[in-house]
């Protein structure tokens, strides 16, 4: 009888296509951690100034992320600590902001959106 080896490196074909299938797993699920915060912190940044925004769910999500991201360096890089959940909305409220003010509008007014004249 032939005698297995115990090296991580002979395993069977089927745990090591389970490990790779783990790791996709949880990418996925961090890819949709991801859009679930990114459309909360979007959604708080656009409820924060009053007026409606003319924006899809997607455009929500990517805001969101921006200012998380946004939010961490400037975190990082000024008191050395990741950024908070407030501060990310404040962020996030602000690029909601400069897309407003790219559209012509103000604090209040959202502005046309890309494609329509006022």
């Amino acid at each position: 009888m032939a005698r297995r080896s115990t090296r991580p490196g002979n395993r069977p074909r089927r745990l090591r296509a389970q490990g790779v299938l783990d790791h996709a797993l949880s990418f996925i699920g961090y890819l949709i951690v991801l859009c679930l915060i990114g459309l909360i912190v979007g959604a708080l940044a656009r409820l924060a100034l009053p007026g409606k925004d003319p924006m899809s769910v997607w455009q929500t999500i990517a805001i969101g992320i921006g200012g998380s991201l946004l939010a961490g360096i400037v975190s990082a890089a000024l008191f050395n600590r990741s950024a908070g959940f407030l501060l990310s909305v404040i962020f996030a409220s602000g690029i909601v902001y400069l897309i407003r003010r790219s559209r012509g509008g103000g604090l209040t007014d959202p502005g046309a959106p890309p494609g329509l004249d006022r």
